[in-house]
């Protein structure tokens, strides 16, 4: 009798248990799916002076919608956790350097950086509708030197109880991946005061020419790969008269030390400084022997162009 009367105690206890047990599970017994894009592309150019930018969307998908079991547990709130995979920091991570980038909530105001990612609160299955959808942006701020070529970072989108924080569903995997722009840039120092894209245009003026004259001024290049910088001369080391070609007078440039009379293009390869404002190089230009030069105006255009190595 008392044998019978303490295993009903037992059945009855071990009923009371998976009765609270599903009064407090709460989410985790909520069939949900996490949906996001497994690759966010885009491209950053560090010389542009612009953001670059992608959105991207993040799903909790209820995959029993109307079901009056979990109707209402659908409604409680979970977190949503957005972390780097490697746990180590909200970078973009390259060859030779890692470009910090910020996460952005567009319509989920709780979500903030935690620790070494971004979390927040959301409800699991809004009303009248099976899925909750949270808007974000991935930014790289304006102005940051970067080296051309691909960065990744990994990311690892976990929905979390709000109560315990342990996961409710398996984990969503996605890579962002950011191109990085070849540039190179140049610019002649006191002309212009920018860097230009394409061609620009600056002139050496000596005035009355007088054997042995210099006039010294800077090429500035800045970019993100190694350069070879290429000083050429229209009439090959010559200055032309211009009332008559056959008359010139011959000239000399010295560019961060190599001498050359322009006779063929002087070509020199360059590592540049890794930062915006990259690297000045002199280019002196020495006049030569004009005491039996005939009275005019003489003039030659050198080309200044910079190409990745």
């Amino acid at each position: 009798m008392s044998k019978s009367r303490l295993l009903i105690t037992f059945v009855l206890l071990m009923w009371f248990a998976s009765a609270l047990n599903a009064q407090t599970a709460g989410p985790a017994l909520v069939p949900l799916e996490v949906r996001a894009p497994s690759v966010v592309q885009f491209e950053y150019d560090p010389f542009s002076g612009l953001p670059s930018s992608e959105s991207f969307s993040v799903e909790v998908h209820n995959l029993s919608p109307g079901d009056s079991d979990f109707d209402e547990l659908a409604q409680q709130q979970a977190i949503l956790s957005i972390q780097p995979l490697d746990a180590a920091s909200f970078n973009l991570v390259g060859q030779t350097l890692q470009l910090p980038v910020e996460l952005v909530s567009n319509n989920q105001p709780s979500f903030t950086r935690v620790e070494q990612g971004y979390a927040g609160a959301i409800l699991l299955s809004p009303e009248d509708s099976p899925s909750s959808v949270s808007e974000f942006t991935i930014n790289l701020p304006e102005s940051l030197y970067a080296d051309a070529g691909g960065y990744t970072l990994d990311l690892e989108i976990s929905l979390l109880d709000a109560l315990s924080n342990e996961p409710i569903v398996a984990s969503r995997l996605m890579t962002v991946e950011v191109s990085v722009v070849q540039k190179l840039q140049t610019n002649i120092a006191g002309t212009k005061g920018r860097y230009e894209d394409g061609a620009n245009f600056a002139v050496i003026d000596f005035g009355e020419l007088q054997t042995g004259e210099e006039q010294q001024v800077f090429i500035q290049v800045r970019g993100n790969t190694d350069a070879n910088i290429t000083v050429s001369s229209e009439n090959n080391g010559k200055m032309l008269n211009k009332e008559n070609p056959k008359l010139y007078v011959d000239y000399t440039v010295d560019v961060d030390g190599q001498v050359s009379d322009l006779e063929a293009p002087l070509v020199l390869a360059r590592t540049l400084a890794k930062d915006l404002q990259g690297s000045a190089y002199p280019m002196k230009v020495t006049i030569g022997n004009v005491s039996k030069s005939f009275s005019g105006i003489y003039q030659d255009i050198i080309s200044v162009d910079v190409s990745p190595q």
